[in-house]
């Protein structure tokens, strides 16, 4: 189980349970804003969460999808 602290880490973002719904949104959210958004699989919440950072991480990480890779 995980604790408190370890849930804060993503409570305050929008989680999608889906990959695809979180496509949708970050399309979406592209239009109309005009900002570029990557989706990344959360390891915290096995979610999906929109981040404006861009990907820098090796492809074997990318693969795993275990954390998303930020610099």
């Amino acid at each position: 189980m995980k604790n408190k602290s370890t849930w804060h880490q993503c409570g305050s973002k929008h989680r999608y349970r889906y990959e695809h719904d979180a496509e949708q949104a970050r399309k979406k959210y592209e239009l109309m804003r005009g900002e570029k958004l990557r989706v990344y699989a959360c390891g915290v919440c096995n979610g999906f969460h929109l981040t404006h950072t861009s990907l820098i991480c090796s492809s074997y990480e990318i693969s795993k999808r275990a954390y998303p890779c930020v610099g």
